[in-house]
């Protein structure tokens, strides 16, 4: 899978719905929080794992600056 198609698959997940959970194993989770960012969520759980996949978070953020920066 292409890494536009794996963005893609990803943004689409930030919908305005809340909570979206990502099990990340050989992925980038920066990159899938630096999008939740843009898109007006906020990281509120990670779990690292060294063996086997992450598990990252998010909630929808409505505060005045998240709505803005989603818009």
């Amino acid at each position: 899978m292409t890494q536009q198609i794996q963005d893609h698959s990803t943004v689409a997940r930030f919908d305005g719905s809340s909570p979206a959970e990502f099990t990340v194993a050989g992925s980038s989770p920066a990159k899938i929080a630096a999008i939740a960012h843009e898109f007006g969520y906020t990281l509120t759980k990670y779990e690292l794992a060294f063996r086997g996949p992450s598990v990252l978070a998010f909630e929808r953020d409505d505060r005045t600056e998240a709505r803005h920066r989603a818009a």
